[in-house]
């Protein structure tokens, strides 16, 4: 995909708000012909939810990205990490919960009411994605797509849920 963009005149670049030499990203994407890889050294002191850099500070680093871009077509490949868990290892608030569920849930599932936090700001992100590439005279499209379901087996057993498939959209503003 990135070499046949490239031969179209696209300028390619890779934003992953984490450590780039992590399972060798920097060197994997610079093989992919990426021209630029944006990883977590690049974002002034960045908001963190839980242990990463969160959606909305990766959803600002695209915009940015998309404002400094010439006339050149431009691709952007991004990679968010603020929902990526492990996900038990952070805390709920008190009564969290009622934000995301009408009663409370049965047992344990702070590991789902933290899911569920995250989710709700990555929905944000892609408001606010949509909502700037709306007002732009470009054309632009966003493809977005989750890579694994999350690590909350202990919660999708309790429930009986086992659908192993990551949902996806596409949308352009033309």
């Amino acid at each position: 995909l990135i070499s046949y963009l490239k031969q179209l005149g696209y300028r390619c670049i890779c934003i992953h708000p984490h450590d780039a030499g992590f399972f060798l990203r920097d060197q994997f994407f610079d093989k992919l012909g990426f021209d630029e890889f944006i990883d977590e050294k690049l974002f002034e002191n960045p908001e963190r939810i839980g242990p990463y850099i969160s959606d909305a500070e990766v959803c600002q680093k695209i915009i940015s990205t998309t404002l400094q871009q010439s006339d050149q077509p431009l691709f952007i490949f991004a990679i968010t990490m603020e929902n990526h868990g492990p996900l038990h290892l952070e805390t709920v608030e008190k009564d969290e919960w009622k934000q995301y569920f009408e009663i409370k849930p049965e047992g344990k599932d702070d590991d789902l009411t933290v899911y569920l936090r995250h989710l709700k700001n990555a929905d944000t992100m892609i408001e606010k994605l949509i909502n700037f590439y709306e007002q732009s005279e470009r054309q632009a499209g966003l493809v977005f797509y989750g890579d694994h379901v999350p690590a909350i087996s202990d919660t999708f057993n309790h429930y009986r849920y086992s659908d192993d498939r990551s949902n996806y959209f596409i949308w352009n503003n033309y």
